[in-house]
């Protein structure tokens, strides 16, 4: 996870996003990590990853304010959800 973490903030920053958010969460009793970029156009990405039986799973979320990506109804959701 700390690769792929790596190789994403890598990319952000060659592309000139600003990193808002890099934590880690727990799903589904499982480490996952949580990067907010806002991106050079002012829209904002939300990454959260998962390792689960040896695949990768990412929720990826756009929007155009910080709020469109890390809402309450979009946390609730991500912290409830069942991976694998």
């Amino acid at each position: 996870m700390k690769e792929i973490n790596s190789d994403r903030l890598t990319q952000a920053q060659q592309n000139k996003d600003y990193v808002n958010t890099v934590e880690t969460l727990t799903i589904d009793e499982r480490n996952a990590s949580n990067i907010i970029l806002e991106n050079s156009n002012g829209d904002y990405t939300r990454y959260v990853s998962i390792f689960s039986d040896g695949k990768l799973y990412v929720f990826k979320i756009t929007g155009s304010s910080l709020n469109n990506v890390n809402s309450t109804a979009i946390n609730d959701a991500i912290s409830t959800s069942h991976i694998g």
